[in-house]
């Protein structure tokens, strides 16, 4: 407010604002001036803004995974946001993906219902890295083999949903590794008469990797009446 405006004299004032959403970025000035309490003029300006959107661009990098027999393999997925806008309420669905096989999971909270990992934030330049354990409990004698599809979705400053493409990384058992018997039984004589005695040998091969882990023997001997 001022009082007296003189001749060809200028006023100006600065007004500091914040830009607090994507949409009808202006500003509407009015001005007026009144002599004896009656308003003599009236003026109107508008100043509009030109908004420029941010936008993330969320990279998704992960290996694929074997496991060995009786193991866990730990996953990591590498996700980096390489836009000039922030990655926000970052979900990860992982389709496919045998949740009963997932523990220890780290950076983010995994709902088995699902099968969603939901990480949050990332902001432009960031990197965040999830990881978790994969892999057959003890005593479970087989492992699947199969593909999972991460499918992304978030939003931008302007909460605009952004669903990029689908990432995929397989996941298979290691079958070397995975150990085997074998047993033979060999008598010690290839005939036998009533009353003779006869040994049995009966050796148990376990085999582990490749290579052989270790023998049992065991030797039974029989009379034949």
């Amino acid at each position: 407010v001022y009082n007296v405006i003189n001749e060809s004299e200028t006023k100006t004032e600065t007004i500091n604002v914040t830009v607090s959403g994507c949409k009808n970025q202006y500003l509407n000035f009015s001005a007026n001036w009144s002599c004896c309490g009656e308003v003599c003029q009236k003026e109107y300006a508008k100043g509009s803004i030109k908004f420029l959107p941010r936008f993330p661009d969320l990279n998704i990098d992960v290996d694929d995974v074997v496991v060995d027999y009786c193991e866990k393999e730990k996953v990591r997925i590498n996700l980096t946001n390489n836009g000039d806008g922030i990655v926000d309420d970052l979900k990860l669905v992982m389709d496919g993906l045998p949740s009963q096989y997932v523990s220890n999971v780290k950076n983010a909270t995994f709902y088995a219902s699902n099968n969603t990992f939901v990480v949050g934030d990332i902001k432009a330049g960031e990197s965040k890295i999830i990881t978790f354990d994969f892999g057959m409990s003890y005593g479970d004698c087989s492992f699947p083999s199969g593909s999972v599809v991460i499918r992304p979705f978030y939003y931008d400053e302007c909460h605009r949903l952004w669903k990029p493409p689908v990432t995929t990384f397989s996941y298979s058992f290691n079958s070397s590794t995975k150990p085997s018997i074998s047993i033979t039984k060999k008598a010690n004589v290839s005939t036998a008469y009533v009353g003779d005695y006869v040994m049995f040998n009966i050796t148990v091969n376990s085999f582990f990797n490749s290579f052989l882990a270790f023998s049992l023997f065991i030797f039974m001997y029989f009379q034949f009446f």
